[in-house]
């Protein structure tokens, strides 16, 4: 069963409970298979984005950016392409360590394979079917989210989060990657 329900006022002012899987929807709750509790906003400037447990709003893909030139201050991008794009929408790039607090509230590091995994890839997928690597005729086209952490061993490198392998890496400024914003 898919644990999405919304309340709904039908014809004659009746007002009925659904339980069904239906596009997010402003107001729209939803409970992942480990029992964290997300809600569908409308952000002024994000449009659609899902509420965490922790208060945090998270967007969908806004756009594709390079981090290139960007400045850094206490371990964090502090100007780059992405993370103007967030500020002009008033959020800001996540870091590595906000979305290792998302992913807690999915059962993501369940054995592979597991059912487990799967019931936790399906939460993340349907929260945010942006994240949902697309298989091309040469495999997967792997979708790849920039965070505002620098990388620990190079310069150059920027931490991003790979959906797919839900894994961090570290790689070049200078390459495009997805942006998803966050605001508190």
């Amino acid at each position: 069963m898919k644990k999405i329900f919304r309340i709904g006022l039908g014809l004659f002012g009746v007002v009925g409970l659904f339980f069904e899987a239906i596009p997010a929807f402003s107001g729209e709750i939803y409970f992942t298979t480990k029992g964290a509790l997300f809600q569908k906003i409308d952000f002024q400037t994000f449009g659609p984005a899902w509420k965490a447990p922790n208060g945090t709003l998270w967007s969908r893909v806004i756009g594709f950016h390079r981090v290139s030139n960007g400045r850094t201050e206490n371990g964090a991008v502090v100007e780059s392409d992405a993370m103007q794009l967030c500020k002009a929408l008033g959020g800001d790039l996540p870091s590595k360590e906000e979305i290792k607090g998302l992913l807690r509230y999915f059962n993501l590091y369940a054995p592979k394979n597991s059912q487990e995994r799967v019931l936790a890839l399906r939460d993340l997928y349907y929260l945010f079917p942006d994240f949902t690597p697309v298989i091309g005729p040469s495999g997967a086209v792997v979708i790849v989210i920039w965070t505002k952490t620098p990388s620990e061993h190079y310069a150059d490198h920027v931490v991003d989060f790979d959906t797919q392998d839900i894994s961090f890496a570290s790689t070049p400024s200078k390459y495009g990657n997805s942006v998803v914003c966050v605001t508190r």
